[in-house]
């Protein structure tokens, strides 16, 4: 059904305090139901719903929520949660479960040396394989994510410059990126 259908939105502040939102747009019937509040008649015929809020530490630069074949590929027992992910200063993958309660579950640093990491631009699931992710950085990398097991499969110096976005084509293996340099690269995870 469509008014079920899910937003998550990230706040752009320059600073610290930013914030990650679940929201739902929800038909006016559904949205009395959901307040307890009767209608007076004025309000708009759909309206988004607040679901969750937590903190995001710097603005999200991309919010996505896991592929719908994660779920597949999971077989663990106990309450379905849904997966969303986002990037900023780390890597942060967040459970939102079926009550809409929102928390982080891991954030995952590209720089294994240290606490601190460079920005990340951005992400990308991998469609034929859920459990990897690709992050790209302004620090010239991509890294390439297992999320089971929480570790990077391998991190690679991809551009001269900021890489500013990340897509894997078909299959699991390839990916492409593009930078600051000015080029758009292809790259085979086999080679």
């Amino acid at each position: 059904e469509r008014s079920s259908l899910k937003l998550a939105v990230g706040s752009y502040k320059e600073e610290y305090s930013n914030k990650l939102l679940i929201i739902q747009l929800l038909g006016k019937d559904k949205v009395e139901n959901d307040s307890g509040k009767d209608s007076t008649g004025d309000e708009p015929e759909q309206q988004f719903i607040k679901r969750c809020e937590v903190e995001h530490p710097y603005p999200a630069t991309k919010v996505m929520w896991a592929p719908p074949n994660y779920h597949t590929s999971q077989m663990s027992a106990g309450p379905q949660k849904d997966l969303l992910a986002t990037t900023g200063d780390y890597l942060r993958l967040w459970n939102v479960d079926e009550n809409d309660k929102c928390e982080l579950k891991h954030a995952l640093n590209n720089n294994k040396y240290t606490e601190y990491c460079a920005p990340l631009t951005s992400f990308d699931w991998n469609m034929a394989d859920p459990n990897i992710i690709g992050t790209c950085s302004i620090d010239t990398t991509c890294t390439i994510w297992d999320i089971n097991a929480m570790t990077p499969k391998t991190q690679l110096i991809a551009h001269d410059k900021e890489v500013y976005d990340i897509a894997f084509a078909c299959g699991q293996d390839v990916f492409g990126t593009v930078g600051a340099d000015g080029s758009l690269r292809m790259f085979d995870l086999r080679s």
